[in-house]
């Protein structure tokens, strides 16, 4: 009897001594990992190398989720050359890419992750409309069959510090040194970073290009661009949430968004601090300017010569309309020569109604 005893307390005195170690391993090897609003589960630290991409980091339970590979110094240059390809890319450190730019080639995040991508000379390409672009990353394709793949990029950062930056250089009036380009079968989704232009030399800085694209900008920042924040010829662009655009323009139309064909829409958001001889915050050359919401805060239409300044807050030509149902428009103004119309200056067709400011 004796005996029995003692087996049955060595047992229950093993079962003890293993209860700790087990419910510590079920802790330590599962937790979450959260990219551009994207949630992945992965196994603690077992990370493995993935052959076919330098600084990978494994975030998944196979057959689950993807791998976040991580662009460096060391291996950009292989996307240079092959693209991005369906998947998410994470900076792995700050990165700068001395002449040629970054093309979508699939369904791709791109997290900036507190640190800076920078194109000094970005790639001289000819989209399908007239016209020459350089854009530090393109999201594009040419096949315009009813059956061309669509290729979509979703720009975000994880970082605490929200320091993530784009930035690109342009090297004279020819180049326009865009952050992105977003054309035909584009598709761009921008809800964190900054797209900015630290040269200081280039003045046709341009945050995002659209021709014929799709893009929504919920959250980030486009700023200190010497031409102008966007500009969409064809396509869609719609602004909500927290975006902004800001410190954009100079002596050309539409210092925040220039619109020659095309809808924008804007539902959130603030553009602010922008300027240009007409149109200092949007200049609706042709197509259309939707506004529900947002505001629209100290833009300027300047000149200093004796020419006209017009529509310090938006501009609107003979081809262009501009609906105004929300949102405001406050502390915009003309400066110099003959200037007209501080907030709106109207050639076409507007229409303001509800709670317009």
């Amino acid at each position: 009897m004796k005996k029995r005893v003692f087996s049955i307390l060595t047992a229950l005195c093993l079962c003890l001594t293993l209860l700790p170690a087990t419910a510590q391993a079920a802790e330590e090897d599962t937790h979450t990992h959260c990219l551009c609003g994207k949630t992945h589960t992965a196994i603690g630290d077992h990370q493995t190398e993935q052959p076919a991409a330098e600084n990978s980091v494994p975030v998944a339970l196979s057959g689950e989720g993807e791998t976040v590979i991580k662009l460096t110094p060391s291996n950009i240059s292989n996307y240079m050359s092959s693209g991005l390809t369906d998947g998410s890319y994470q900076l792995g450190g700050d990165v700068t890419i001395e002449s040629g730019s970054l093309e979508v080639k699939g369904t791709v995040t791109l997290d900036l992750n507190g640190h800076t991508l920078l194109f000094k000379d970005p790639e001289l390409y000819y989209p399908p409309i007239q016209g020459q672009v350089n854009a530090g990353i393109r999201v594009y394709n040419s096949d315009s069959s009813e059956s061309a793949a669509k290729y979509a990029l979703t720009l975000c950062d994880t970082s605490t510090a929200k320091t993530g930056t784009l930035d690109v250089w342009g090297e004279s009036m020819a180049e326009s040194g865009e952050g992105l380009f977003v054309g035909q079968n584009g598709e761009l989704t921008m809800t964190g970073g900054t797209i900015t232009d630290s040269s200081g030399t280039n003045p046709w800085g341009i945050g995002i290009g659209i021709i014929e694209g799709e893009v929504t900008m919920t959250g980030g920042k486009i700023e200190n661009q010497t031409r102008c924040g966007v500009t969409l010829a064809g396509g869609t662009f719609e602004m909500s949430g927290d975006a902004v655009i800001s410190n954009c323009g100079g002596n050309n139309s539409g210092g925040g968004i220039w619109i020659g064909g095309g809808t924008f829409t804007m539902s959130g958001g603030t553009i602010k601090n922008c300027n240009a001889t007409q149109g200092g915050g949007v200049y609706v050359g042709a197509g259309t300017f939707i506004m529900t919401g947002g505001s629209i805060v100290d833009c300027t239409a300047s000149t200093t010569d004796y020419t006209m300044a017009m529509g310090g807050g938006v501009y609107v030509a003979n081809r262009g309309t501009f609906t105004m149902s929300g949102g405001s428009i406050t502390g915009c103004t003309t400066v110099g020569g003959y200037s007209y119309g501080g907030g709106i200056y109207n050639e076409g067709t507007m229409t303001l109604s509800g709670t317009a400011e």
